[in-house]
């Protein structure tokens, strides 16, 4: 990365002078920087335009940065949303030939490991989950919201590289990875084109979803549960949250209070086996992309194909119901 370009934008554009960047671990989309400034401390996330995937994310900066400074105006969630800072110019991100800059408030405090979450925290968690789907997202104060239309626009590029028949090729290494699983990914293709059809019939109520509600964007500040990374946000299934809950050890615990704050909700078995295999496909797509077509190298080249085998190895043995 390149310091003193970083350095520059954020002169010129947030006013910081003299930052000390200091690299924080973990982010699978971008390279994250604690900012060490006169004028404050913040947390920093820094996009390169060189890799392929990372206009899917950039993309969703000026929809999803509007929807949480909404959200930080809600009292049941303020406490727990990270604060994003906008440029001198009102802007929600900035950027240059290479690279495009997010940043936020500075939050001290650790990502929570390992789904281990204590019993007040998974209480936590659930009345904060509901609170966001008991949103009434027609309040003209609300940004406007993408609805779910149950697409997987990354599906012709995943079927079309399996049978390398895409713009591009998977690298060799990816291809041996993903040859034991090929039938099992075109299965799971097809049952999803399956299922987006069936809802896309159906009416489903669609709420507010962080829609990417796992461990690693969850952290503990102060005794504060604190829920990171918005990038997903949008009006869909609840489903779409509790996805990562069902299938650990204390979902009933959390489903128990997460229907107290919402009464009457009731899962919908194949919205939640849509997003469930939508996630896992998605994700498999972004590693086999990266790896394919990314100038990873070292620690990061290792890191992706780790994460691609395990999503490999995972396909298949999804869960459908509360534990």
């Amino acid at each position: 990365m390149d310091a003193n370009a970083v350095i520059a934008l954020l002169a010129e554009h947030y006013g910081i002078q003299t930052p000390v960047l200091t690299p924080v671990s973990g982010g699978t989309t971008a390279l994250g920087f604690k900012v060490t400034s006169p004028q404050g401390n913040y947390f920093l996330k820094v996009f390169s335009r060189e890799y392929a995937t990372t206009a899917f994310w950039t993309e969703k900066i000026c929809r999803y940065i509007p929807v949480l400074g909404w959200l930080r105006h809600q009292p049941h969630l303020r406490a727990h949303l990270p604060e994003p800072i906008r440029t001198l110019s009102g802007e929600v991100s900035c950027q240059d030939d290479a690279r495009v800059l997010l940043l936020y408030a500075f939050i001290p405090g650790s990502v929570l490991p390992d789904n281990a979450l204590q019993p007040a925290q998974v209480r936590t968690l659930a009345r904060v989950t509901a609170a966001l789907h008991n949103l009434r997202t027609a309040s003209p104060h609300c940004p406007r919201t993408e609805s779910e239309d149950y697409a997987a626009a990354f599906l012709p590029e995943l079927e079309g590289l399996l049978a390398d028949s895409w713009d591009y090729q998977l690298s060799m290494e990816i291809q041996r990875m993903a040859a034991p699983f090929e039938g099992l990914l075109r299965q799971r293709a097809l049952e999803l084109t399956r299922l987006q059809a069936a809802l896309r019939e159906s009416d489903l109520p669609l709420v507010l979803c962080h829609m990417d509600l796992h461990h690693w964007n969850l952290m503990e500040c102060a005794g504060r549960l604190i829920i990171l990374d918005w990038e997903g946000v949008k009006r869909a299934p609840a489903e779409s949250d509790l996805m990562f809950i069902l299938s650990l050890p204390y979902a009933a615990d959390f489903m128990r209070v997460y229907q107290q704050e919402r009464p009457g909700f009731a899962l919908n078995p194949e919205a939640l086996r849509f997003v469930v295999i939508r996630r896992k496909l998605e994700d498999i797509w972004l590693f086999m992309r990266a790896l394919s077509l990314d100038p990873l190298e070292g620690s990061m080249w290792d890191q992706n194909t780790r994460w691609l085998q395990a999503g490999l190895n995972e396909l298949g043995k999804e869960s459908f119901y509360v534990a």
